[in-house]
């Protein structure tokens, strides 16, 4: 196989693409990469990994294969945009939004945990927009609830007309949550939880939070207003 490492360091602004494509891997790692205008994809059969807390501002990232966290990264929601891409973090990893990311076309988050906190990491008020065809999926195979969705700085998470979904914690006791404008938080795992535990800033439904799947459960905190 054929892999580009790439370290940041102190900072590289990309206005064009930064691409993994034939099969080949691109690893983007350490420092900040200044991408508004710019595109990172990751083509079918390809891998674009995030390692090594390298931050993301602004741009798309996009493609058919797979883009992966490492261990830690940052979506600096700058313009953020997700589009049709698989963006994927195994075991143990921190991926932190800020801002605004908007998830289109079909774009895929998946939070996978084998027992080890793996947490999607708001930092802040962060809204999660797009075109409604997002989907964040949390999934321990060990049915811990350990894929995690957690905040910090007063976090509060919009989720905004995106399907959050699987096995799982949201709040985590440190954030608020607001589901809005047709999200779906859906647990429909058969036999585990997803367990909404926000903090002061309580949890806000306008939209839909469901259980299914035979004995799933849907745990929902006392202060939530519907």
């Amino acid at each position: 196989f054929r892999r580009v490492l790439f370290r940041s360091g102190d900072g590289v602004t990309n206005a064009g693409t930064l691409r993994a494509s034939n099969g080949g891997f691109l690893r983007l790692s350490t420092g900040t990469v200044a991408n508004a205008g710019g595109t990172i994809e990751a083509q079918a059969n390809s891998e674009v990994e995030l390692a090594d807390s390298v931050v993301i501002e602004g741009g798309t990232l996009t493609g058919a294969g797979t883009i992966r966290n490492i261990n830690t990264v940052t979506i600096d929601g700058i313009g953020s945009t997700l589009d049709g891409a698989t963006f994927v973090q195994g075991n143990g990893t921190s991926t932190t939004l800020i801002g605004t990311v908007d998830l289109i076309n079909g774009t895929t988050m998946a939070v996978n945990s084998n027992g080890t906190n793996t947490d999607l990491v708001i930092d802040g008020a962060v809204t999660l927009g797009g075109d409604g065809s997002g989907t964040v999926t949390l999934d321990d195979t060990t049915n811990l609830e350990r894929a995690r969705i957690r905040g910090i700085n007063n976090a509060v998470l919009t989720n905004d007309g995106n399907t959050i979904q699987g096995e799982g914690q949201i709040g985590v006791g440190v954030m608020g949550l607001i589901n809005q404008n047709g999200g779906l938080i859906d647990a429909n795992v058969n036999g585990q939880d997803i367990i909404v535990d926000p903090n002061g800033s309580n949890v806000t439904n306008t939209a839909t939070m469901r259980s299914e799947e035979h004995t799933s459960e849907l745990q929902s905190p006392d202060h939530l207003v519907c």
